[in-house]
């Protein structure tokens, strides 16, 4: 029977299945609010702070490239950065030639400077030579072609009247030897059009090109730096080449200013996964304006995020820290490093303040904030984002997200104002699960529990477009589904909330107002859509504490046809007082009484009040149905929806209040030895000896796997060692073996013993 279901998950709310055996790490788990795209570009997309070895592929932009910058110039900014975007790089060489083109760049160039045109136009032709020579025959035709495009690319510079056309030519010669694996050529080209002080986006294409064929050496990891900060599009070839063992210091010797130095030190920083706020401090002091020092901060932040947030919000180790994950750590030293971490935001925080720094530097301002918010001090953060604003939709989300989240971390009681709750409502902004999930979270650290579930309901929902989901732990370890994670808020309440934390969720979802908001209503739509399986929920949890009359209190508030519906009508189908020897999940040819959860337990409190009541004759007969009902209720059986809202043939503790009742069967075994006690037949005793002995085994199978280095053929194997453990099977065999014989061997013996028993 127990192959019967491998693994089934009961889906009451909305929720996400997930893959067999997936289980979430990396960037399914790591918690960040501060988006690096909010306050970049795009250039810096691949070395974002991500699980993954790169974030994002490199996608050119005209805001990224300086390319557009150089032809906006070159057209004496008479043209818009979109429109040479795409006459550069999108247009084909025919539509260069297109007098009616609607282009402004083509305009332009036909207007103005044909030579320009004529320019690009070449461009586009040498790009499909732009990759290695062959590998398969040395002196192919594409070889051949690019060496003859790259003598034409010389003579059109040559003939060039303009020197910046002049120098876009020889730089396409300078990159098709390059191609052709040339190093003579490329090195010639340079040396007589280039230098190593480059000054414009075409200078460090060239030092790129150049500084590539050069032998490994600091020298060449200087110049390579340089390009990394100065040439977007060349970020991932610079990293590709440069020679990560050799140290800093050897490369600073070739810098030759403050600048220089700073570049240097940012590079040496893209890949640090560590604490950077020394590089943060000598950039910042080299070169105040380096275009990647926001980056670098950002990206600092990024990594306070993950060290800080990720454990304290989701319960998750954090997806990168080169000290460790919590594996190898006590709790106490990873709540020591957590600490530690917070007074790192202080000092990263203190050295913003320190800059005295101008209100336009408004990624500082809110890396100040967010820093000295997770470092505790709420009040003060939530100030400083007071006076931030930005033309940034994404920013100006980010900062209305964590005055939010300020806000109530220093004070869940504090009410909302009107244009908060609308925030908090409104989906359509970046990380609104997180953000979403991180207010629910803080409303639960300061027991707000009503309200942390009525937002915990929100998270998660299948019409997020613009949001990736979130999974978080319990904190205490409890596992109600087939792992130790949750997506669903009704799973969590499963098994982080008590009884009397459901009810008040209950209550704040069945309050009325004299005038109900329309956030009053956002809050609880989804909870009051969900009521029925709140009381079920409840009712559930008190038949865990063994609170009978409670249970039936609950279950009497669970409206409408629940239990008629999947996943009850398939799994609570059977008579869970019924159960014999081998009954499993199905129902037996025997069975034919459905019980739903009200009337279960209701049936359940008639049988318990006839077993206690000393006046009622057979008592042994009811304390057996009553075991037969918790062994049904259990792991093994065919009611353990009664229980759990999950099933899998993989056992593993949930940790939840029952489980020696869900797993080991001691309710059961009490009430088979009550039987037993109070029976005179010895058949009867013999049976209840048979029932009791199989849950001890099933107890004894079950703690089994969890002494895995036990040696189990010192005791003459496994199934021997679990029987000689089974005190009922041993009483049986000692005090009834005739019966223990027939018990134990015959299938078709169960209905003789349990018929001695009715009667």
């Amino acid at each position: 029977m127990k192959s019967l279901i491998r693994t089934l998950l009961v889906c009451l709310i909305s929720s996400q299945t997930f893959a067999c055996g997936w289980y979430p790490f990396g960037e399914d788990v790591r918690f960040s609010l501060m988006s690096p795209s909010a306050f970049d570009d795009g250039g810096m997309s691949p070395y974002y702070y991500t699980w993954w070895n790169y974030g994002y592929s490199f996608t050119s932009t005209p805001e990224n490239d300086p390319n557009i910058a150089l032809w906006k110039d070159y057209c004496n900014g008479k043209v818009d950065e979109q429109s040479i975007y795409e006459a550069v790089y999108e247009l084909r060489k025919y539509q260069l030639e297109n007098r009616k083109s609607r282009n402004r760049m083509v305009q332009y160039l036909i207007a103005n400077d044909q030579e320009a045109l004529n320019y690009i136009a070449f461009a586009k032709s040498c790009s499909r030579l732009n990759n290695g020579p062959s590998e398969w025959e040395l002196d192919n035709e594409s070889d051949s072609e690019r060496r003859r495009m790259m003598l034409k690319a010389l003579n059109k510079g040559n003939e060039a009247k303009s020197e910046s056309i002049k120098k876009r030519y020889r730089f396409l010669a300078l990159r098709l030897a390059f191609y052709d694996n040339d190093q003579e050529k490329v090195n010639r080209i340079f040396k007589t059009s280039f230098s190593n002080e480059p000054s414009d986006a075409i200078d460090y294409w060239a030092l790129y090109f150049n500084a590539a064929m050069e032998e490994k050496s600091a020298e060449r990891n200087f110049h390579l730096t340089q390009v990394f900060v100065n040439a977007p599009g060349k970020r991932f070839g610079v990293l590709t080449n440069m020679t990560s063992a050799i140290p800093i210091d050897e490369v600073l010797k070739y810098a030759k200013t403050d600048v220089e130095c700073a570049n240097v030190h940012v590079v040496y920083a893209v890949r640090n996964r560590g604490r950077g706020l020394s590089t943060l401090k000598t950039v910042q002091q080299l070169d105040s304006q380096n275009p990647l020092l926001d980056y670098l901060l950002v990206r600092e932040i990024n990594k306070i995020e993950d060290w800080v947030l990720t454990p304290h919000y989701t319960n998750f180790d954090p997806s990168m820290d080169p000290r460790g994950g919590r594996y190898e750590l006590s709790n106490k030293l990873v709540e020591e490093r957590i600490k530690d971490d917070e007074m790192y935001c202080l000092e990263i925080s203190q050295w913003i303040s320190s800059l005295k720094l101008s209100p336009e530097k408004t990624t500082w301002t809110i890396a100040e904030a967010y820093l000295s918010g997770i470092s505790g001090k709420n009040s003060f953060a939530y100030g400083l984002l007071e006076g931030v604003k930005s033309d940034n939709a994404e920013v100006e989300d980010l900062v209305n997200q964590l005055k939010l989240l300020f806000k109530v971390r220093s004070n869940a009681d504090k009410s909302l104002l009107k244009e908060e709750e609308a925030f908090l409502m409104n989906r359509r902004q970046q990380n609104y699960n997180l953000f979403l999930f991180a207010v629910s979270r803080e409303y639960e650290f300061q027991d707000k529990l009503d309200i942390a579930a009525a937002l915990f309901s929100h998270v998660n929902k299948r019409d997020d477009f613009y949001d990736s989901g979130v999974t978080w732990r319990s904190e205490t370890g409890k596992a109600t589904l087939t792992d130790d994670f949750f997506y669903s808020w009704f799973f969590y309440l499963d098994a982080e909330y008590t009884p009397e934390q459901v009810q008040t969720v209950i209550d704040f979802t069945e309050l009325k107002f004299a005038e109900s908001t329309e956030f009053d209503h956002w809050q609880r739509e989804h909870l009051q859509e969900s009521v029925d399986q709140l009381y079920d929920l409840l009712g559930t949890k008190y038949v865990r504490q063994n609170k009978t009359e409670a249970a039936i209190t609950a279950f009497e508030n669970v409206g409408g046809d629940l239990w008629d519906k999947y996943p009850y009508a398939n799994y609570l189908n059977a008579n869970p007082f019924h159960a014999d020897f081998y009954s499993g999940h199905k129902p037996s040819k025997l069975d034919t009484i459905r019980y739903t959860k009200l009337e279960l337990v209701k049936q359940y409190k008639e049988y318990a009040d006839k077993a206690q009541n000393p006046q009622t004759e057979n008592r042994a007969y009811y304390y057996f149905l009553l075991g037969n009902c918790e062994l049904n209720m259990s792991h093994y059986g065919n009611s353990w929806m009664m229980r759990r809202y999950f099933w899998t043939g993989a056992m593993r503790p949930n940790f939840l209040e029952d489980d020696d009742e869900f797993y080991r069967l001691n309710r059961a075994q009490e009430f088979y030895q009550a039987a037993y006690d109070l029976t005179t037949s010895s058949e009867v005793k013999a049976l209840c000896l048979r029932m009791k002995g199989r849950c001890e085994k099933h107890a004894l199978l079950f703690d089994a796997p969890y002494s895995w280095d036990f040696d189990y053929d010192e005791h003459g194997g496994f199934n021997k060692y679990i029987f000689s453990k089974n005190t009922s099977y041993n009483k049986l065999q000692k005090d009834y073996p005739d019966d223990a014989n027939d018990l134990m061997s015959n299938c078709f013996s169960f209905e003789r013993y349990f018929a001695k028993l009715e009667n």
